[in-house]
């Protein structure tokens, strides 16, 4: 046996837990800096920008701001130094609002908005650069152009109801539960893999991998269905609770998935050619297998209906 061999024999352990635990540790740094240390380089990242400025909130997006923030505020459900936490960028993405970060973090939080929200008319909808996930260019003066050009037109109801539901996510541990299942499972495949490498005796390494391979992926697809549960209940308990604020939000709730539900039917008959199908003909997003975290447009829409016609009835 040569020194080589018999050094790899005695110290094989030590070798493989501390190339698992520096690769863990790294992967975990990967997942987590982003929205903790280097949260302000990644809302610069995240702001559309205009001669290397960011976009500023027009007057409509700046009043919803404000007028939710006093109701927050009024409703005793946020304080002002927990609002001045939060920091709210235009993204150039059509796409959805979100958050990264959030107000139980020391590093605070941001709210990306998208620059649909900015647009008062459908003339102004770019059709040659329009990003959603993808940048497509759109033809013009068809029909499913005017549709979804129609449909990016939000009102202030609207934008009120997006940013209050987005303001409330933030006041969840909602990151610090994505740290936990991340951490739970890396440590959990490390603890694996260190295992099955340095205990079990294996007659050939293509026996490990078929071993640890399937036993990782199944054990990270059980907390990958706990996460998207809990975003699922978490985004319905924040629709519940937006419907307490009043009229104004159910009506801007209504509204906001109408015209999502319209967006998302034109999308679709856009890119049903496309390889990258995103959407149904229903006007939900299209439900992925293993990873289904969002509350379907359409569901989103009649919660909102039904509590519009229960304000209506008394």
């Amino acid at each position: 046996m040569s020194r080589w061999s018999k050094f790899l024999l005695e110290w094989n352990k030590v070798i493989v837990g501390s190339i698992l635990t520096a690769g863990s540790l790294a992967e975990l740094f990967c997942f987590c800096s982003p929205e903790t240390l280097f949260l302000k380089q990644y809302k610069y990242l995240m702001t559309y920008k205009e001669m290397e400025e960011p976009y500023p909130l027009t007057s409509k997006v700046d009043q919803a701001k404000y007028e939710v923030f006093e109701d927050l505020i009024r409703k005793q459900r946020l304080t002002q130094k927990q609002l001045e936490k939060i920091d709210i960028v235009i993204n150039g993405d059509m796409n959805n609002p979100f958050h990264k970060g959030n107000l139980h973090s020391r590093f605070g939080t941001f709210i990306g908005l998208p620059i649909a929200f900015t647009f008062n008319t459908p003339e102004e909808v770019p059709m040659d650069n329009y990003r959603i996930g993808q940048t497509l260019t759109i033809e013009d003066g068809t029909q499913e152009g005017a549709v979804l050009k129609k449909s990016i037109i939000l009102g202030k109801n609207a934008v009120k109801y997006a940013l209050l539901h987005e303001c409330l996510l933030t006041d969840s541990y909602y990151m610090q539960i994505k740290f936990g299942l991340i951490v739970t499972c890396i440590s959990g495949c490390a603890t694996f893999m260190y295992t099955s490498a340095t205990k079990m005796k294996f007659r050939s390494g293509f026996r490990m991998l078929a071993t640890i391979v399937p036993g990782c992926l199944v054990y990270g697809l059980v907390l990958l269905q706990f996460w998207c549960l809990y975003k699922r209940w978490k985004d319905a308990k924040v629709d519940e609770e937006v419907a307490e604020f009043g009229q104004d939000y159910v009506l801007g709730g209504l509204e906001y998935y109408s015209q999502m539900v319209r967006r998302n039917k034109a999308l679709y008959y856009i890119m049903k050619d496309n390889t990258k199908d995103f959407f149904t003909s229903s006007g939900n997003e299209k439900e992925r297998l293993l990873w289904n975290d969002r509350v379907p447009v359409t569901a989103k829409r009649d919660f909102f209906k039904e509590k519009m016609a229960d304000m209506n009835e008394t």
